[in-house]
């Protein structure tokens, strides 16, 4: 299998996985059913997806918060190609 195919193949599958976990990292609801978001800046979400890329051996992942229509916290990080220093960015296509 080459690069590209394994990083698509990481991509779709990982991303679904991790696609829970980021969701369930970036919220929690409170007693008094406000929603409020754990992450609050750029930072601190790519220091997540670092985490989680670590744990999962994920070559990139990308996230954004929205909320009321407006993307509040966007984040990328890894590499484009697997093994490669070509650097995702927000603009990234995940395909």
């Amino acid at each position: 299998m080459d690069s590209r195919t394994m990083f698509v193949l990481f991509a779709l599958v990982g991303g679904c996985m991790i696609a829970g976990l980021i969701f369930f990292a970036l919220t929690r609801c409170s007693h008094t059913s406000q929603w409020q978001p754990l992450i609050k800046d750029d930072e601190t979400l790519s220091d997540t997806l670092t985490a989680i890329s670590k744990k999962y051996n994920q070559p990139a992942l990308a996230a954004a918060l929205i909320r009321s229509d407006e993307i509040t916290v966007k984040a990328a990080i890894g590499t484009c190609v697997y093994g490669e220093d070509i650097p995702v960015t927000i603009n990234s296509l995940f395909i």
